[in-house]
């Protein structure tokens, strides 16, 4: 995929109300159809939407929220029995993943945290790597550039995270990077499997303690 990037510094399409609008709306593509296109997260597309006063459509183009997710018992089954993640279920209902969480709180279903588990948990077997390639530090910084800046879970920014955690935000691969290698660096950190989050957002998600603030 072509990037939408380029060495001058232009807004990121998905600010683009005209652009989003004639894929949502005139074309009728899906967040996640969207977001393949753009290069980018559905929570990001889903956030636009809104700040751009976008009206969103359910899954099958209603308005009304899915049946999954209305269903406490077929979202349970969905979550605890079959063991799918948030993102997946969020792929498959064409929502973004905070808005799976929220419903798995209103049905007071237990959380396995915001990731994965097992083996697609970044802390499996020791999964989790500092060395994420060459590439990381480039599509770190496009990363947060797409985000604004903030977390994608709590809406926390960059500069509240330096106040109050003592460090940037941080930036998460949705699929591990371990799964890739360093070797595949460049498909491990493309921007759609990237997403910025706060250190407590960050921990939840990969199921580790919080740890403290560095002073």
């Amino acid at each position: 995929m072509t990037s939408v990037y380029s060495t001058t510094k232009i807004d990121p399409p998905w600010r683009n109300e005209g652009l989003l609008r004639r894929l949502y709306i005139d074309e009728q593509l899906s967040t996640k159809e969207i977001s393949n296109r753009l290069d980018c997260g559905v929570s990001t597309v889903s956030k636009w939407l809104k700040r751009h006063g976008i009206p969103t459509r359910g899954p099958g183009g209603t308005d009304a929220v899915c049946d999954t997710l209305k269903d406490g018992e077929k979202l349970r089954e969905e979550y605890l029995t079959k063991e799918k993640s948030t993102h997946e279920l969020a792929d498959e209902l064409d929502v973004c993943a905070w808005t799976v969480h929220q419903y798995l709180i209103k049905h007071d279903i237990p959380r396995r945290g915001f990731g994965n588990v097992g083996e697609d948990n970044g802390n499996y077997k020791g999964g989790h790597t500092d060395d994420y390639g060459p590439s990381y530090q480039r599509q770190r910084k496009k990363a947060l550039e797409r985000d604004d800046y903030e977390c994608q879970v709590c809406g926390m920014t960059q500069t509240q995270h330096k106040q109050e955690r003592g460090e940037q935000l941080h930036i998460h691969h949705i699929r591990p990077f371990r799964k890739y290698g360093v070797e595949n660096h460049e498909e491990a950190n493309r921007l759609g499997n990237l997403i910025s989050l706060c250190q407590q957002c960050h921990s939840r998600w990969e199921g580790v303690p919080v740890v403290p603030r560095r002073d």
